[in-house]
């Protein structure tokens, strides 16, 4: 037999192509955050479909090694599944009684751990009556005393001096956040 030698090229590996830019177009952009709010959109709406599904598959994603494990034992499948939920039923149930009983004790305790629990809150009265104290001298700002407020075509008076005035309104902001406080806090 005649050996035939065949030629043999060489092909200069192929070019790797560049990686594509991502959008520069604000279009693009803008309908990709478009297509994001359909789809979640979409989910929310079908969320008694989706979510059982969803929890199924990642239930099987985790319980998959043991399948596996048991299958290798030659448990059949039907049965390695069967234990399976089984155990995952029973660790639910045996986790369910253990917390019972200290929840019980805790929320037989609850009664009396309030008035403890706002003592121990007492000291953030003090900056919530300053801040509800100048809420109310923000809404009466601009009105004559005993005034209804007034609403305009842009929305309140009051809205719209502020936003005329914005240095006055940190000012403001920054007066009675200095003063809400205790001074250990700074």
């Amino acid at each position: 037999m005649a050996h035939k030698q065949q030629k043999m090229e060489v092909v200069p590996p192929a070019e790797e192509p560049e990686e594509t830019p991502l959008p520069s177009d604000p279009k693009v952009i803008f309908l990709g955050g478009l297509l994001a709010l359909a789809l979640l959109a979409a989910l929310y709406v079908a969320a008694e479909i989706v979510l059982p599904l969803v929890l199924a598959v990642v239930i099987s994603l985790l319980l998959q090694p043991a399948m596996r494990f048991l299958e290798q034992w030659h448990v059949p499948r039907m049965l390695a599944a069967l234990l399976l939920i089984l155990a995952v039923f029973g660790t639910i149930v045996g986790l369910g009684a253990a917390i019972a009983g200290p929840a019980s004790t805790w929320a037989a305790k609850l009664p009396e751990g309030i008035p403890r629990l706002q003592e121990r809150l007492s000291f953030l009265q003090a900056p919530i009556n300053t801040l509800q104290r100048f809420l109310q001298q923000v809404e009466s700002y601009g009105q004559p005393p005993g005034a209804p407020a007034a609403v305009s075509a842009e929305g309140s008076t009051l809205i719209t001096k502020l936003h005329r005035h914005p240095k006055f309104c940190q000012r403001i902001l920054y007066d009675h956040s200095v003063s809400a406080f205790p001074a250990c806090v700074w």
